[in-house]
């Protein structure tokens, strides 16, 4: 299982990917830990799908809507 450490590297760097810069990231600290929690649960229900594209598509889906 990922840990909340590795979980927020990632999401951080999926998040760079999107804005270019830690800096101009619009989410609060508790906005970023939400995602990594939702992250780990939606890892445990699709054991199969690939960690980083369960990130890519949460954090998508979080600051598309």
């Amino acid at each position: 299982m990922e840990s909340i450490t590795f979980t927020r590297k990632l999401v951080i760097k999926t998040l760079e990917d999107y804005f270019g810069d830690v800096s101009l990231i619009p989410l609060t600290e508790e906005e970023i830990h939400h995602i990594i929690l939702h992250s780990l649960e939606r890892k445990n229900e699709q054991n199969e799908t690939p960690f980083h594209m369960i990130v890519h598509d949460l954090v998508y889906e979080y600051i598309t809507t």
